[in-house]
Parts: C-alpha cells; structure tokens; sequence
C-alpha cells in the first residue's frame, strides 16, 4: 500500500497520537511510530511507546504480515515488555538499555517487547529482518569482556558494538 512508517522520539505532549497502544506520554522522552498514508495528508495511525523516563526509538523494519519491529534504547525501568521477553526487566538504573519491540500491523498493540541490555550503556540503532525472518539488531555497548556473546563463534572482547539475532 506504500504507507509511509516513521520512528523516532519525542517530548511533545501534545504529540497527536491516534488509534495507537499508548495515546499519551509517560514520560518527558517518548519513542514514538507514525503510520501515514502514501500522499502524507493524514495519519492511519500513530503511538508513544515508552516508560517514566527518556525512551527513544531510531529503527524499524516491517515483517511479512506488515507488522512492526522498532529498536532503540531506554531509561525506563516500566518500559512496556510483555511475556516470555528475552529479557523482561531493566538491566541498568543509571544508563541506557537496547530494546526491540514487535507491533501489530494496526498499531493497536504490542504484539511482543524485550530489553536487551547489560548493566552498562547499551542502544540498539538498527533492526532488520533476515530472510528466515531472524530479527537482526546491532547497537553499542560499554560492557567490558564477553557478556553478550551467546551462541557466537566469533566476537571481539571490549569491542563497543553488538550484533544479536532473535527468532
């Protein structure tokens, strides 16, 4: 239908979120996701998606049933994850955990959300989609050593960036 997909972050409170999960902010940052029409004269539908505090989203990638994965970092301890998450809590009080989230094609809810995160700074700048529907996310981290390496036969001890793969 070549809607037009934005995801970014705002402070506005006054953010015109329409037909979306979270219709106002809970926070002073929100990440947010706006669906428009392929003329860009109106919203088909739009949302905040964070927690208490700053929450900013910088990708996304639409799946094969136009369902919506967004990526980006947190510092919202209730930033909204929802059963079985790879990780359901927030790993650092301090700095910034990476997130991904999966929201349904109508914006109407969060279909699946996880921090990824150590107990150091980490964002998560881009998520893709491979071609076994593997969700890619690659970020940075200031975790020193190993920490989030799992099932890889490579890695770089102290490197600052991550590349995770999710089911």
């Amino acid at each position: 239908q070549n809607n037009i997909y934005i995801a970014t972050c705002t402070k506005s409170i006054d953010f015109p979120a329409t037909n979306g999960f979270q219709t106002t902010p809970n926070g002073d940052q929100e990440g947010c996701v706006i669906k428009m029409d392929n003329q860009l004269t109106s919203i088909i539908w739009s949302t905040y998606l964070g927690g208490e505090n700053d929450d900013a989203i910088y990708s996304l990638a639409l799946d094969d049933n136009d369902d919506i994965y967004v990526t980006g970092g947190t510092n919202s301890a209730d930033f909204p994850t929802t059963t079985n998450a790879y990780q359901a809590s927030y790993q650092d009080s301090i700095k910034a955990d990476a997130f991904v989230t999966k929201i349904s094609s109508n914006g109407s809810q969060i279909l699946t959300s996880s921090y990824f995160g150590t107990s150091q700074y980490d964002q998560s700048y881009f998520v893709e989609i491979g071609s076994t529907n593997a969700i890619y996310l690659f970020g940075q981290t200031k975790i020193t050593g190993a920490q989030l390496v799992n099932n890889a036969t490579y890695s770089v001890a102290d490197g600052g960036q991550f590349i995770a793969v999710f089911n």
